[in-house]
Parts: C-alpha cells; sequence; structure tokens
C-alpha cells in the first residue's frame, strides 16, 4: 500500500534548487505537488520543502510559497551524493527519498521534475525552459511498472507548423511579391 521513491537530480548553480513532484491529475507542471531542495539562505544547510505549483506561479504571477502537501506523503528527505560533508556546488548531485501511501484504484503516477539557478528567500525561482526542461515529465503505473516519457508532441507539432509556414512564406509569397513587383509595375490597378 506504500511506494518508496528516490530520486536523483543535479544542482545547476551553487545558490540553485532541484525538485520533484507528482501531479495527481496529468503529467505537467501545474498542479504539482513538489518537494524542492535547495541551501537553507541563511546557514547553507540542505533544505526540502514541500510546494504546490499552481498556475499564478507558472504564469510568474505570485512567489512560489511553501505549503503542506495534500497528497498521502508518508515520509521525505534529501540528502548530497557524497555524504553529510558534502557542499551544494554546480554540479553536485542530490538524492530526494519519499514515501506515498498509494490511492486505491489509481495506478498511474505523474512525475514531475526540474532544476533552476537561484532561491529567493524561500521561494525557487523559474526554471530555464529548454525543450529538455520543459520536457521533464514521466508516467509509471506501478502495476505493470511501464514508465512513459513526459508527452514532447506539442513541441514537435510548432516545428513542423513552423517549418511549413516557413516554406510558403518564403517559397511562395516572397518570390510572388518580387515577380509582382518586377514585372507588372506598369499596371496601376495592381
Amino acid at each position: 500500500a506504500t511506494l518508496d521513491l528516490v530520486f536523483f537530480g543535479t544542482f545547476i548553480s551553487p545558490s540553485g534548487w532541484v525538485g520533484w513532484g507528482i501531479n495527481p491529475t496529468s503529467a505537467e507542471m501545474t498542479g504539482t505537488r513538489a518537494l524542492i531542495a535547495f541551501p537553507d539562505p541563511n546557514s547553507g544547510q540542505l533544505v526540502l520543502l514541500p510546494y504546490i505549483i499552481d498556475p499564478t506561479v507558472k504564469l510568474q504571477k505570485d512567489p512560489l510559497l511553501s505549503r503542506p502537501l495534500d497528497v498521502h506523503l508518508l515520509s521525505s528527505s534529501a540528502t548530497l551524493y557524497g555524504g553529510r560533508m558534502a557542499t551544494v556546488h554546480n554540479g553536485a548531485t542530490i538524492q530526494i527519498y519519499a514515501t506515498l501511501k498509494l490511492v486505491p484504484n489509481k495506478t498511474k503516477i505523474h512525475h514531475v521534475w526540474n532544476r533552476g539557478l537561484y532561491v529567493q528567500g524561500y521561494s525557487p525561482t523559474i526554471h530555464p525552459t529548454t525543450a529538455n526542461d520543459l520536457s521533464s515529465t514521466a508516467t509509471i503505473d506501478v502495476l505493470s511498472g511501464i514508465a512513459a516519457k513526459g508527452n514532447n508532441n506539442n513541441i514537435y507539432t510548432l516545428k513542423i507548423i513552423h517549418g511549413v509556414i516557413n516554406a510558403i512564406s518564403w517559397g511562395l509569397l516572397l518570390p510572388i511579391g518580387a515577380i509582382t513587383a518586377r514585372y507588372f509595375r506598369h499596371i496601376q490597378a495592381l
């Protein structure tokens, strides 16, 4: 009835953060119940705090504030890879541990993870927006053990649309405009 999880992540700056969470409804950032680890601004010790990622945070209207999670989290902790004496630095590896109570008749768990450059007070700031950072999700079926990578179809579809529009504009509309300007300039109606 419980599931023990461990997540490995790396810091991208000494004042950065690494987060992992579960979204109860879908494999996306909005709605995720996250555990975010970062060095305490006052003591420098590693802290792990719970956050709920709501739409206002995604749109950067409000800072991300720590609050209790509404998922069945039994325990959680974080450790720097390399033991207690390890320090947070660029490239440092962290392990986030969590024990969840599984919800009956729900077999899929949506994992979301990311990392950021810095923390303001106890509020992690926005993460980079590269393709890898925007697709850092996976869904795991607890019964079968099969994991499905996050949905990357939106980015692929946008790239295809971008290419088609460019081909039409540069390959068709621009030559038509140049021909019209060159050969039909004597016709006043055009």
